[in-house]
């Protein structure tokens, strides 16, 4: 059911739904108090009109890292991470983005990854890659498949999919991408399930951004994804 339950005053501050029990985990939180400062960003600044996905993400995680540094949280935003820490994990494969303990001496193991796509992402056969592609050298692209191979996430119970919204509405995103979901349900029922839609979809009231839930079932085991979609001003 969609649920208006953003703070109407959103331009002006955090979102309320920041603070509420709604957000599963800090991560959740950090990534929704990183958006006033990303849209800002993206409004004052001309030179960030024609970004591609790799630039807003870099502006992401500097609203992110601000957001962190104002509030701390015990973690940091990394870009392009390689997990050479995990045994077992693809150490070849980049995630857009991992949070990882901010304390000096510790682990850089990653502690919450996120991967992120352009709304549209593209055309033919790049269409639907925020579920499901694959590059000229026959390794998978999409956004949901990356997380179902454990080529990001892998050992991770959670995760994130962040969508830079730049045409068409929250609404249509939700039930098209729910759709192709079906549809590789049908085409590939050993690999990809009717249940792995997205659910619990909410849109903030000033329409800036929203948030979804969905599963991803992996060979052995699942991974809970929290989407997080922002229009592009």
């Amino acid at each position: 059911m969609l649920v208006d339950s953003f703070s109407s005053n959103f331009s002006a501050g955090i979102p309320d739904l920041a603070y509420s029990q709604k957000l599963e985990n800090i991560f959740e939180k950090a990534l929704i108090n990183a958006v006033p400062e990303f849209v800002y960003s993206l409004k004052v600044d001309s030179r960030t009109k024609k970004l591609d996905e790799g630039g807003f993400s870099q502006e992401f995680v500097t609203a992110l890292n601000r957001s962190l540094m104002s509030n701390p949280k015990g973690i940091l935003a990394v870009s392009e991470y390689r997990d050479f820490y995990t045994y077992g994990a693809n150490s070849v494969k980049r995630v857009d983005i991992a949070f990882i303990s901010s304390e000096q001496g510790v682990s850089k193991v990653k502690l919450y990854t996120i991967e992120a796509k352009r709304l549209p992402t593209g055309t033919g056969e790049r269409e639907k890659e925020y579920i499901y592609g694959f590059f000229n050298s026959g390794s998978p692209s999409g956004g949901i498949q990356r997380f179902k191979t454990g080529d990001h996430g892998f050992g991770l119970s959670k995760s994130s999919l962040l969508g830079y919204m730049e045409a068409n509405d929250f609404f249509y995103w939700y039930s098209t991408i729910n759709q192709w979901i079906v549809d590789k349900a049908k085409e590939l029922p050993e690999e990809w399930k009717d249940d792995e839609q997205l659910q619990e979809f909410e849109i903030d009231l000033a329409q800036t951004c929203s948030i979804s839930r969905s599963i991803a079932y992996r060979s052995v085991d699942s991974i809970k994804l929290f989407h997080l979609w922002i229009k592009i001003p």
